[in-house]
This record gives C-alpha cells, sequence and structure tokens, in this order.
C-alpha cells in the first residue's frame, strides 16, 4: 500500500502547533567549539537530536527538539542528521544553507535578523520516499523583507512510480506571512500551503528547473513568478491525495531565452493530475 505523502506533511504541520514555546530554551549554534555566551559564533556541523554544538548562555547544551535555535556568527552548512523540530528558528547572518539530507525541518516559524539583501539556503538530496526533503513553516517569519531571498535547491526532477517527487525539496507554508515579502528562488522544488484558500505573494524565481505547486490544498499565487531569463523551466501542479489541484497564478514573466513548459502531475491514485488558473499576464 503507498504511502500518503500529503496526509503526512498535514500531520506535520499538526504536530508543529503543539510544540510549546512557554517551554522551549533557547540553544545558540557553536559548531565545534562551544563558548558559552549566549552569541551564536556560528559554522558548519550536523545537526542532529542529541548532539553537541549548542549552548543555552549558562551550559552547554546538546540539541533537543522543541527548543529554539538561534544560527549567527560566521554562516555555514548545517546538515540534518535526523528529523528535527524547533519552536522558532532565528538566522542572524546571511550565507546559511541547511542541508535536508532527506530529513524534515519543522518550525513554528522561520525570523531573519542579518544583513539587508540576505539570503538562507535549503537544500535537498534524491530522497528515496516523497515524504523526505520537507521544510514546514506553521507560522508567520519576521524579518523577511524585500531584499531578502529564501533558495529552495532540490536534487533533480520528478521520477514516477512510488518515489515521484522524493528528488524535489518541498516546503509547506502554515501561514501566507512564514517568509513575509522574501523571494522564493527555486530549482527542482515544490510549494505547498497547509490550509485551503492561502495566498503566497512572495515573488517565486524558477532558476532554469523545476518548479511545483501541489498538496492537499487549492491556493493562490499572487506574486511574480519568472525565470532567471536563459534556461528552459518548468511549472507544474501536483494533484493531491483526496482531489485535483487548482493552482490559480498572478503574473508569469517570461522574458528571456528558453521554454516555458506547463505541466500536469497525478498525485496517489487515483487523481489524474491538476490544473492553473491564470489570472495575470503571461
Amino acid at each position: 500500500m503507498k504511502s500518503n505523502p500529503f496526509s503526512l506533511f498535514a500531520a506535520i504541520l499538526a504536530a508543529s502547533a503543539l510544540i510549546s514555546t512557554a517551554s522551549a530554551a533557547t540553544l545558540y549554534w557553536d559548531d565545534g567549539t562551544v563558548v558559552v555566551d549566549t552569541a551564536s559564533a556560528g559554522g558548519s556541523g550536523a545537526w542532529t537530536v542529541g548532539a553537541p554544538g549548542w549552548e543555552d548562555g549558562a551550559t552547554v547544551q546538546n540539541w533537543a527538539n522543541g527548543n529554539d535555535a538561534v544560527l549567527a556568527g560566521t554562516a555555514g552548512t548545517l546538515t540534518l542528521g535526523g528529523a528535527i523540530s524547533a519552536a522558532s528558528v532565528a538566522v542572524n547572518t546571511t550565507g546559511y544553507t541547511l542541508a535536508l539530507a532527506n530529513n524534515t525541518l519543522t518550525t513554528g516559524s522561520l525570523n531573519y535578523g542579518g544583513a539587508a539583501a540576505g539570503t538562507l539556503a535549503f537544500t535537498g538530496t534524491a530522497g528515496t520516499t516523497n515524504a523526505m526533503n520537507v521544510v514546514t513553516l506553521s507560522g508567520p517569519g519576521t524579518g523577511w523583507t524585500s531584499g531578502t531571498s529564501v533558495a529552495l535547491t532540490g536534487a533533480g526532477n520528478p521520477g514516477v512510480g512510488s518515489t515521484q517527487h522524493g528528488a524535489l525539496l518541498k516546503l509547506v507554508l502554515g501561514d501566507s506571512a512564514a517568509l513575509g515579502s522574501a523571494e522564493i528562488k527555486v530549482r527542482h522544488a515544490m510549494i505547498q500551503t497547509g490550509a485551503a484558500g492561502m495566498t503566497v505573494s512572495n515573488n517565486i524565481t524558477n532558476a532554469g528547473a523545476s518548479l511545483y505547486f501541489g498538496g492537499e490544498f487549492d491556493f493562490t499565487v499572487s506574486g511574480l513568478i519568472k525565470g532567471d531569463g536563459n534556461n528552459n523551466r518548468t511549472i507544474g501542479v501536483w494533484a493531491g491525495s483526496t482531489a485535483i489541484r487548482t493552482i490559480t497564478l498572478g503574473n508569469i514573466d517570461t522574458v528571456g531565452t528558453g521554454t516555458l513548459n506547463f505541466e500536469a502531475r497525478g498525485g496517489m491514485p487515483p487523481n489524474p493530475g491538476g490544473g492553473f488558473i491564470v489570472n495575470g499576464v503571461i
């Protein structure tokens, strides 16, 4: 029996809502050399439950799910070593990369406190199931002003069969203000929402690869969808587990060379695919 990845995403959203901020400790990322000073030194390393590299201002700490995470100092790459859930994640330095490595990251809020025009990157690997490489943002974030950006880079185009979109990096937005006014830059990724009728107002750049919309809910993308100007690219919609999805798009910018392809893909049987309503200008 095939698993239902979209139901799993809904379950992740529900679980994230249960994270208690009242009992959460604030843990600062210090890489391999931990200095207890309520400041994140930054750097690269593994983000794993029970693993060191954190401090709370009083003692050295191992990461425990449900806490608040602060990433600052020297930007590096944090590679997830399992499923990570945080009450909040504050990224206070531009240039960090969170490598999912076939795992999931769930947080109540993703906040940015770095320099203007800052960036945060998420990367995924070639997952063997549809539920791998998922970022779930269940609530509104702060600091994501115009000029900031979040980059989503999956491992490749979707396949067929049980792994269908395992290679795509999935972003589940549980709140329309999850990323504020930040630009979302996509390469082999899927954007979903956590509730019906939501509007995603962020501008989205499809970097010469595949951009999919899907999940369990119909939603609207009111921001400008554009390419990087020089490459062929695909915009696709993926049906959910219980119904064909309809995604309403705003303006699509086709300036530049290359070909823009529209594609409908099936969800879990028996749904054959999805569709677009384009209200803006192509």
